[in-house]
């Protein structure tokens, strides 16, 4: 006779066992359709959704839907936060401030990933197989990060946060300290729009090389970037390698508010080839020292920039610094190719927030550049500067 002990072992173990190799393969399933993420969803963080990506990869297009108002994005606090070091180079025999990618340096923590990152490549992504991630109809949904970034996409193509914007459905990035929404890698693709953005003293959307390339092919467009961010588009921030962005894409996003600053500028775009700039609204900028609307400088081939709206500069503290519309820079001896044309600028006044001497206006800047087309642009400077006169 069997005891009951070897009965047990002998019907309930291999049936444990044929469950848990049925839940291991649920788990390593790879994602497609819609998912919740929240408080009682299929997943209880951003977090967790981006480590089920990462790890599993998609068999479809996928959407996940946030359900809660608020999320934290997890980060490690930055390290040794200082202003950052000013860059500078001599362009068309005159010493440049060179743009920054944000007003401080710090040092990232050596011990893990310092801030809420997804990790790429995810499998099975595709032009069909796109990667989304939305608020839930109606959520008004904050992000808010502390680390070196709220949210960084690492050698994730595919790939849309998409806010919605309407219905009293929106989305929002806030930083503590460090940028919104980083970019970086071989992330090709990528689609951000109707999203807020918020990042104090640092750039609400970068673009940066890492070891495995540069994001091509990313899209922009219908965004509001407010709360004093250092840029509200900086790209590309040239890590890592040598090479261009290509395919980039920014149009119809509103770069500061009627009551929100900008400080260093509303987009500048470096170490990119195609770039097209159109429709966006530059606005209410405030810096002690150099600041601008729209810049192309260093290494640029074939950028478009039209039918954007640049307005509400000023000069703000006793640094002195040049004000300008479009500052357009290139690397001495590249043929560039850019276009510039029909954008409104207008109210630079260097003069009216800040107590510094020796600053100037510049409505259109352009410098070492080879084949441009500047055409058709509408300005009107305010202040008194007669540095104005031959840029204009």
């Amino acid at each position: 006779m069997l005891q009951r002990s070897s009965i047990w072992k002998t019907l309930f173990l291999p049936l444990v066992f044929v469950l848990s190799i049925c839940s291991c393969v649920s788990s390593f399933a790879q994602l497609s359709g819609t998912y919740t993420v929240g408080v009682g969803g299929d997943f209880p963080s951003i977090d967790s959704a981006f480590q089920k990506l990462s790890m599993d990869g998609v068999a479809g297009a996928v959407t996940f839907t946030l359900t809660d108002t608020a999320y934290v994005a997890p980060g490690k606090p930055l390290k040794n936060l200082r202003p950052a070091t000013p860059r500078h180079a001599i362009i068309g025999g005159e010493r440049e401030e060179l743009s920054l990618p944000s007003a401080y340096e710090f040092d990232l923590p050596t011990d893990g990933i310092p801030a809420l990152t997804l990790a790429g490549p995810i499998v099975g992504a595709s032009a069909t197989n796109r990667i989304t991630f939305r608020p839930a109809a109606g959520r008004a949904v904050k992000i808010v990060g502390n680390g070196a970034w709220v949210i960084r996409l690492l050698d994730a193509s595919y790939f849309t946060f998409d806010g919605i914007n309407s219905g009293g459905t929106s989305l929002r990035l806030q930083a503590i300290a460090g940028n919104g929404l980083q970019i970086e890698g071989n992330s090709d693709n990528v689609i951000v729009q109707d999203t807020q953005i918020g990042t104090p003293s640092f750039s609400a959307i970068l673009l940066q090389s890492a070891a495995n390339g540069i994001p091509d092919s990313t899209l922009v467009q219908r965004n509001t970037v407010d709360s004093y961010s250092f840029n509200g588009f900086f790209g590309v921030n040239l890590a890592v390698g040598t090479g261009v962005s290509r395919g980039l894409r920014l149009s119809n996003n509103n770069f500061g508010t009627a009551t929100d600053s900008i400080a260093q500028a509303g987009i500048v775009v470096q170490h990119t080839d195609g770039a097209w700039i159109n429709n966006n609204t530059v606005r209410h900028l405030r810096r002690a020292g150099d600041t601008f609307g729209i810049g192309a400088i260093t290494r640029h081939f074939r950028t478009r920039i039209w039918n954007n709206k640049i307005f509400d500069v000023r000069l703000h503290g006793t640094t002195g610094g040049i004000l300008r519309g479009i500052r357009l820079f290139g690397t001495l001896g590249d043929t560039t190719r850019s276009a510039i044309y029909n954008n409104m600028i207008f109210d630079l006044d260097y003069a009216s927030t800040g107590t510094a001497t020796g600053s100037s206006i510049r409505s259109i800047q352009h410098t070492d550049l080879i084949l441009d087309t500047i055409a058709y642009n509408s300005i009107w400077l305010t202040g008194a500067s007669i540095a104005s006169v031959p840029n204009a």
